[in-house]
């Protein structure tokens, strides 16, 4: 968990605190009191979404997102969720590979280049999340961007 692995230090924290949940549910004698609370209000979901925006080119761990929420790791997990309507790390995921797109599209960077300024481990990790979300790979996805009419060479 501490090196999160190549899917992030947030996937990592979230399977962690998910399994630790499990386990107090299922094999606990005393199963912990777990009420739905509100959505995030606005302010506060748009405060998460500005932190991982400003910061998608470094890891961003569960614990500063709650921080940011203002709320605990497990309360900010499920009300997230449920106010975007995805989990931290699928959101993370996706706006990572929507900037690795746009930078695929407006420059010539290099794409091990561009997998580093998306917060990405390696231009492997790049290639295979791209291939997963828009099945293709960043070279297909660039050369296609730029055999289109109207695109720039």
């Amino acid at each position: 968990m501490e090196t999160g692995g190549v899917a992030g230090p947030l996937f990592a924290q979230s399977v962690a605190l998910s399994l630790a949940l499990h386990v107090v549910r299922r094999y606990s004698d005393s199963a912990p009191c777990l009420r739905e609370g509100p959505d995030l209000s606005r302010k506060r979901i748009a405060r998460v979404l500005d932190f991982i925006h400003d910061h998608l080119d470094q890891p961003i761990a569960l614990a500063d997102l709650a921080a940011v929420a203002e709320l605990g790791l497990y309360g900010f997990l499920r009300t997230f969720k449920r106010s975007v309507g995805v989990s931290p790390h699928r959101y993370l995921v996706e706006r990572r590979i929507e900037r690795a797109r746009m930078l695929l599209e407006t420059t010539d960077d290099p794409i091990a280049e561009i997998a580093a300024a998306v917060g990405l481990s390696s231009q492997s990790h790049l290639t295979t999340l791209f291939r997963k979300h828009l099945g293709t790979t960043p070279e297909k996805f660039r050369r296609s961007r730029r055999s289109l009419p109207g695109a720039s060479s």
